[in-house]
C-alpha cells in the first residue's frame, strides 16, 4: 500500500515538472530567420551536395548538426576494407568534423555505425577517437579508427553513419608549430613522420599530444598517424617528432599522400 501511494506522488510530481516545462519552453525566444537551419537531414545534404565534389564508394557527403545550439557538420566520412599480413580483414574509418560556430568545442567520442549496400548495420565500434580534441573555430577535427572487422569479405561496399558527442568547453587548445616535417617509410613499411615541436612560450607542457592527417590530391583524408605517446617540453625547448602508422591500408603509402599536416597540442582547464 505504501509502494502504491509513493508511485502515486512521484507520478504527481513528475506531471507537474512536465507542465512546468512545458510552460516555459513556449516563452523561450525564436530564432530570427537568418538563423534558422533546415529541418531535415535530407534538406541539409541536399544543399551541401551542390557544394561537393564526386565522392568515391565508401564515402559519404556532409550533413549537419541537428541541435542548432551546436554549431558544427559532419563535413566528410570514409570507410575503407584492407587485409593485413595476417590475412584478417580490418576496417579503417574516418569522420571528418568541422566547427562552424565561434566557441571551443570537444569532440568527446563517437560511435561508428558500419552498414552494408543494403542499409543494415553489420558492426557498432564505440568510443572511437578523436584528433584534436578540442576545435577551435572554423577549425576540422577527426574521429578515427583503424580496427579488425570480422564476418565481411574484403570487397564488401560499406558505408559510415557516424553517432557524435561533441559538447562546448570552456577547455583550452595551446598549439605548438611543427617544422622540418618529413613523410617517410621505415624498415616495416610503415609510413613514418618525423621533424621538430617548438615550444615558444613561457610555460612548461608536460603532456603535448600530435597526430598527422594524411589527405590524397583531392585534399580528402586518407588516413591519420597518431602519437604512441605524449611528449614532454620545457619553455623554449624543442623535441623531437617521430611517429609511425599503427595499421594503415597498404593503399596508404607515400605516393597516395599529396599532403599532410600535423597537428601538436596541449589542453588546459585555466
Amino acid at each position: 500500500m505504501k509502494s502504491t501511494r509513493k508511485i502515486a506522488a512521484w507520478l504527481l510530481i513528475a506531471a507537474l515538472i512536465t507542465g512546468v516545462l512545458a510552460s516555459c519552453s513556449k516563452d523561450e525566444d525564436k530564432p530570427d530567420a537568418e538563423s534558422t537551419k533546415p529541418e531535415t537531414t535530407e534538406e541539409v545534404q541536399t544543399t551541401a551536395l551542390e557544394e561537393t565534389t564526386e565522392f568515391e564508394p565508401g564515402q559519404t557527403r556532409p550533413t549537419a548538426d541537428s541541435n542548432s545550439q551546436l554549431e558544427y557538420e559532419i563535413s566528410y566520412t570514409q570507410v575503407h576494407l584492407y587485409e593485413i599480413s595476417s590475412g584478417s580483414v580490418w576496417m579503417q574509418a574516418i569522420a571528418e568534423i568541422k566547427n562552424t560556430g565561434e566557441t571551443n568545442l570537444s569532440m568527446d567520442t563517437a560511435t561508428f555505425l558500419v552498414k552494408d549496400s543494403t542499409g543494415e548495420t553489420i558492426a557498432n565500434k564505440g568510443n572511437v577517437l578523436s584528433y584534436p580534441r578540442i576545435l577551435s573555430a572554423g577549425e576540422k577535427g577527426y574521429f578515427y579508427m583503424e580496427a579488425p572487422l570480422s564476418g565481411v569479405d574484403v570487397n564488401t561496399q560499406l558505408t559510415l553513419e557516424p553517432q557524435v558527442e561533441i559538447s562546448k568547453t570552456s577547455v583550452v587548445k595551446h598549439t605548438f608549430e611543427a617544422t622540418d616535417t618529413k613523410l617517410s617509410t621505415n624498415a616495416l613499411g610503415d609510413l613514418t613522420v618525423t621533424g621538430k615541436i617548438h615550444n615558444t612560450t613561457d610555460k612548461t607542457y608536460e603532456t603535448i599530444y600530435t597526430a598527422t592527417i594524411l589527405y590524397d590530391e583531392k585534399d580528402l583524408p586518407i588516413g591519420l598517424i597518431p602519437s604512441s605517446a605524449s611528449y614532454s617540453l620545457v619553455s623554449g625547448e624543442t623535441a623531437e617528432l617521430a611517429d609511425a602508422a599503427f595499421a594503415l591500408p597498404d593503399t596508404v603509402d607515400e605516393d597516395a599522400v599529396a599532403s599532410f599536416t600535423v597537428l601538436a597540442y596541449a589542453i588546459s582547464f585555466t
